[in-house]
C-alpha cells in the first residue's frame, strides 16, 4: 500500500463535521474527506468474490494514491467499518477489482462508468459506482452493470491513506519541504502548465463533428479490450485534456492519438528506442523533441521530463499548440515524420498515419464510449 498511516486521534473525530487540518509529515494543510466503501452483492446466480483491491488514483496536487485490499469480512456490517478513507479534496479515479479465492478477477468497475473522474471537495463523498461481470467481449452492449456499490460518508474514521508529497508547515515541526521550480521550467502543478489549473470535470461528449485529415479515414482496424489497465490510464489522460480546455474534436483526437501510440496508454508502452536523440519520443503521445522545440518546450533533456506520468497536462498542452499553431493536418504530419514530413506531408508514411488517425476519430464518433472505456480502436501502422 502507498502513503497509508494511522491518523492522530484528535483528527479522527473532527473531519466528519468541520474537516480537518493536519501538519508536517500527513497533509499539506489540504482540506480532508471522509467515506466508507459500501458491500458488493453479486446476484445469486454470479460466483462470490473474496478480496476487493481498491484504488484510488489523485490526478491533481501531490498525486497521491490509495492501494487498499478489503477481504470479504471487513464487510459485516454492509460497509468496511474497519478501513473508511479519508482523503485530501481533489479529483480521482476509482478502481474496484472484486478477486475470487484465487486471486483472479472476475467484477470490477463497469467500463462505460460515468463519472471516469471523481471531484472529492466536501468533508464527506458520496457516489454510487457500478460493477460489471469481468469480460473479453468487446462492445458496451455486452457488458451490463450485475450491481452497484455505494460509497457513503463514514461513521467511524480509522486510517489517513493520504501523505503529502510537497507538505508546508513552520522549521522544525517535522514538515518536508521541496524545492519546487520555477514557472515554465515544469513546476510541479498537477501535471498541467504552471499558469494552469484544474476545473471540475466538463461535460460529457455528445457528438463529435466530422474531421478530414486529406484522407479517405478507410484503415482496417480491431477493438480490443485490455480492461482496468487501460481504462483507468484513459481517465488520467481526459482529466488531462478537460483541465487543458481542449475542444471534444481536439480532445478525441489527442484519445486517437494516445490509442495509436500505446497500447494501455501507460508510458512503459512509449517508443524508446530512439531515446537520446533529437527524434526521441515523449510520454504516452509519443511526440518527438524536435516538435516539442517548436512549440516551447526549452529543457535541453530531449524531452525526458515529459515521460513523467505527473506531467501528461502539459504533454497535452504541447498537442494542442501544435494541432493551434499550425492545424491538425500539418501537426500530425509532424509528429508522425519530423520536419521533412511536415513540408512535404507524405513522408516517414505521414499519410498512413493520419489515415489511421482520422479512422480511429470516427470509430471514437460512432461510439463515444471509447473515450472512457478498457478497449482500444487498433490500427496497424508500419513503425519509422
Amino acid at each position: 500500500m502507498i502513503g497509508m498511516r494511522l491518523v492522530p486521534l484528535l483528527c479522527m473525530f473532527s473531519v466528519l463535521s468541520l474537516g480537518c487540518r493536519m501538519k508536517g509529515d500527513y497533509a499539506s494543510g489540504s482540506e480532508l474527506s471522509s467515506f466508507a466503501v459500501g458491500k458488493f452483492v453479486p446476484p445469486s446466480s454470479s460466483p462470490p468474490w473474496s478480496l476487493v483491491e481498491v484504488v484510488m488514483q489523485k490526478i491533481n496536487g501531490d498525486k497521491a494514491v490509495i492501494d487498499k485490499d478489503l477481504a470479504l469480512s471487513a464487510f459485516s456490517g454492509g460497509n468496511a467499518t474497519d478501513a473508511t478513507l479519508i482523503v485530501t479534496h481533489g479529483s480521482y479515479t476509482i478502481a474496484l477489482s472484486y478477486k475470487d479465492s484465487k486471486g483472479i478477477v472476475i467484477y470490477h468497475v463497469c467500463p462505460n462508468a460515468q463519472p471516469a473522474v471523481y471531484v472529492i471537495d466536501a468533508p464527506t463523498f458520496t457516489a454510487n459506482i457500478a460493477i460489471c461481470t469481468v469480460t473479453s467481449a468487446a462492445g458496451p452492449s455486452a457488458v451490463a452493470a450485475v450491481g452497484s456499490v455505494t460509497i457513503e460518508p463514514a461513521s467511524n474514521v480509522t486510517l489517513n491513506p493520504v501523505i503529502s508529497t510537497a507538505a508546508v508547515g513552520g522549521e522544525g515541526n517535522g514538515a518536508r519541504r521541496e524545492a519546487l521550480p520555477a514557472e515554465g521550467q515544469g513546476a510541479r502543478t498537477g501535471g498541467l502548465p504552471a499558469t494552469q489549473s484544474v476545473p471540475p470535470p466538463v461535460a460529457p461528449v455528445t457528438a463529435l463533428p466530422k474531421l478530414d485529415l486529406g484522407v479517405p479515414a478507410n484503415a482496417a482496424f480491431k477493438l480490443n479490450n485490455y480492461g482496468v489497465a487501460l481504462q483507468n490510464n484513459k481517465g488520467l489522460l481526459v482529466a488531462a485534456i478537460d483541465a487543458s480546455g481542449a475542444t471534444a474534436q481536439e480532445k478525441a483526437l489527442i484519445i486517437a492519438i494516445a490509442m495509436q501510440e500505446t497500447t494501455t496508454m501507460d508510458v512503459r508502452d512509449r517508443d524508446t528506442h530512439k531515446d537520446g536523440t533529437p527524434s526521441a519520443n515523449r510520454s504516452i503521445l509519443n511526440i518527438n523533441y524536435d516538435m516539442l522545440t517548436k512549440v516551447g518546450y526549452v529543457k535541453n533533456d530531449n524531452g525526458a521530463s515529459l515521460d513523467d506520468p505527473a506531467q501528461l497536462g502539459l504533454a497535452v498542452s504541447y498537442m494542442l499548440k501544435a494541432f493551434r499553431q499550425w492545424d491538425v493536418e500539418r501537426a500530425l504530419n509532424y509528429h508522425r515524420g519530423g520536419f521533412t514530413a511536415f513540408t512535404d506531408g507524405t513522408s516517414y508514411g505521414a499519410t498512413d498515419y493520419r489515415n489511421a488517425i482520422n479512422s480511429i476519430y470516427n470509430a471514437i464518433a460512432a461510439d463515444l464510449t471509447l473515450m472512457l472505456d478498457g478497449r482500444r480502436v487498433e490500427v496497424v501502422v508500419r513503425g519509422v
